[in-house]
């Protein structure tokens, strides 16, 4: 430590609910801190990644921490920047296509797709783990698999229910020719019809 350089210990804190500080502990200043968005890196599998993160500022020296949730937010980015450096699957795109299959929860994907696991899907989109590029590989087969399956479904349906319009709508077209065609004849009768003779 350089001479005159103060020693900054943070206080103990009690067992129990977490506490976010509200003094500094560099300048003691009471109520000082205020959030703040902050440019900084985020070092995950020894890469800096680029990433804005929260973080608590003290308003008269500029000391600045990261409370328990602002740490965790911020590994998240760090495993979000990542994931998409090396094109795997993010937490919020599985998300996503899981929601678009129709999967409530993480159980019922894990369900309809035995090879991966339940584990697996709840590390992922917890957001705070990278994945192996073999699991993300199963990932991306078995959801794909999933969305054409119900792709599959989808068109059969359309089908199912085009064959019944346009079965429909040819009965329809045939009873309106029908009744025009009578209608027309009662209001121009042929010559036959009128009592014309020959």
């Amino acid at each position: 430590m350089k001479a005159g350089q103060k020693t900054i210990t943070l206080k103990k804190r009690p067992r129990g609910a977490y506490v976010a500080p509200t003094d500094c502990p560099a300048c003691d200043a009471e109520n000082a801190f205020e959030t703040k968005r902050k440019n900084g890196a985020g070092m995950l599998r020894g890469e800096s990644l680029p990433i804005t993160y929260e973080c608590q500022v003290c308003k008269h020296c500029g000391f600045s921490l990261l409370t328990v949730p602002q740490m965790g937010e911020r590994i998240r980015l760090a495993v979000e920047a990542y994931q998409k450096k090396h094109n795997l699957l993010t937490a919020a795109e599985t998300r996503r296509r899981r929601l678009a299959l129709g999967y409530e929860t993480q159980q019922e994907l894990s369900d309809a797709a035995p090879n991966i696991a339940i584990a697996t899907l709840k590390r992922l989109e917890a957001g705070q783990r990278v994945q192996d590029v073999a699991i993300d590989r199963l990932l991306r087969d078995e959801l794909r698999q999933l969305e054409e399956k119900q792709k599959r479904k989808l068109v059969q349906k359309f089908l199912q229910k085009t064959k019944w319009s346009l079965t429909h709508g040819a009965m329809t077209l045939n009873t309106n020719t029908i009744s025009y065609t009578r209608w027309n004849a009662a209001k121009n009768p042929t010559p036959v019809e009128a009592g014309a003779t020959c």
